[in-house]
């Protein structure tokens, strides 16, 4: 089951035996047992008939025999199993997914991904409502950003998103958080820009990954050591590190873009990877930057991390100068 039916379900009161969660991305699994929590029982039920216990504290015979109790003075009993990657032989579930007790609802989060080989995978699939919840690529963060915000009755600046995303990766829960940081200061169905970005976040609407990058595809020399020199003397935020991987998959979005010529814009963003919010800039880049001029800046690119790691030798004594030089050799 995808989460749109999932939360059609929940709303509906249309609830599962059995859900298993499973996936390598927590936030996710945590929302979803947090709306079932919230969902199923009343706060007056939850006191006899919601157990919640973790996967290394229990075994499978006694998680079965829990699960055969009936409820009391409620319609379930509500079983919440957290970590359950932590389960012993969890195969042995196996029976009592092909027969569930009826009044049971049974929600198992498992941080990691199933060996989807194996028979016990394909029992979940038929007998339980399996709920896989994998990392958003990073591609997709900005857009995931944008949907997720609107979840709250807020929207968000594409740029603003960018910023999120770029400083602090496809870590959702922390950009849950910093989100949570903006909704308690600014009013509902307020455009969350990359002013409230800086001054709830702390990232710097100028000083940042994302406008180093943005100099870089724009030739802004000024802009770009300028910059440089900033995110050199914030390594903590802003590891050099960090920074290649950005730049990297920033000539690859032009070398496609210079690849789908002809085909229309909105194709374009879409085939690339980008919003179409900055569509515009992708367009310049390709004037800038011809394959040939790529190519070689990712090959820059390679040389700076295997000097960062100590792979080949370098000149250079702390990272402003590194990024300086680096600077230097793309817009050259």
């Amino acid at each position: 089951m995808n989460l749109t039916n999932f939360y059609k379900d929940i709303k509906e009161k249309k609830y599962s035996s059995v859900y298993f969660l499973t996936g390598d991305e927590s936030f996710f699994i945590d929302k979803i047992v947090a709306t079932l929590e919230k969902n199923i029982l009343s706060s007056t039920e939850k006191e006899f008939n919601q157990t919640t216990v973790y996967g290394a504290d229990i075994d499978i015979p006694t998680l079965v025999a829990t699960a055969r109790r009936y409820p009391m003075m409620a319609d379930y009993q509500v079983i919440i199993v957290r970590e359950a990657q932590g389960l012993k032989k969890l195969e042995e579930l196996e029976n009592y997914l092909k027969n569930p007790q009826p009044t049971t609802i049974l929600i198992i989060a498992y941080k990691k991904d199933l060996d989807k080989r194996k028979t016990f995978y394909k029992t979940i699939q038929q007998k339980a409502n399996l709920l896989e919840c994998d990392k958003i690529k990073e591609y997709k963060l900005v857009e995931w950003i944008s949907n997720f915000v609107q979840e709250k009755q807020y929207t968000i600046q594409p740029k603003a998103a960018t910023m999120l995303a770029e400083f602090l990766g496809n870590d959702l829960a922390k950009i849950n958080n910093e989100l949570e940081k903006i909704y308690i200061n600014i009013p509902a169905g307020t455009a969350i820009t990359e002013l409230e970005i800086e001054k709830y976040v702390g990232i710097s609407k100028e000083y940042n990954a994302f406008e180093f990058q943005n100099a870089i595809m724009k030739k802004n020399k000024k802009q770009a050591y300028k910059i440089a020199t900033y995110l050199g003397e914030h390594t903590k935020d802003y590891p050099f590190v960090m920074l290649l991987p950005l730049l990297y998959g920033m000539y690859i979005k032009i070398i496609s873009y210079h690849a789908a010529a002809g085909i229309d814009s909105k194709e374009i963003a879409k085939t690339i990877g980008i919003n179409p919010y900055f569509l515009k800039d992708y367009e310049q880049a390709v004037k800038l930057y011809p394959v040939n001029k790529c190519i070689q800046a990712i090959q820059t690119l390679k040389i700076a991390d295997l000097q960062s790691k100590g792979m080949q030798p370098s000149t250079h004594q702390n990272d402003i100068q590194r990024l300086q030089e680096l600077v230097f050799k793309l817009l050259h």
